[in-house]
């Protein structure tokens, strides 16, 4: 019996841990930073599954490059400038 009840102690405290430390990973706001400059995103980069996502133009703009996208073939470019 007490070691039903301490497993299921157990299992709660996990639970609740697990959950505190999603949400404070949701709520940190990732910065992503390029010569000291802090690039800025049309949308927030997200973390999932601990790979972070980041849009793929405004890097590559500050890197110099010229982005172009080719709908019909749905082709992205980039050339250094």
């Amino acid at each position: 019996m007490k070691k039903k009840i301490l497993t299921t102690v157990m299992a709660v405290g996990i639970v609740a841990g697990s959950m505190t430390s999603a949400t404070s990973l949701a709520a940190t706001q990732t910065k992503v930073t390029f010569d000291g400059t802090t690039i800025s995103f049309e949308v927030d980069p997200v973390v999932r599954e601990g790979v972070t996502l980041v849009q793929f133009r405004p890097i590559f703009e500050k890197l110099g490059y010229t982005i172009s996208y080719n709908g019909a073939t749905n082709v992205i470019t980039a050339i250094i400038r």
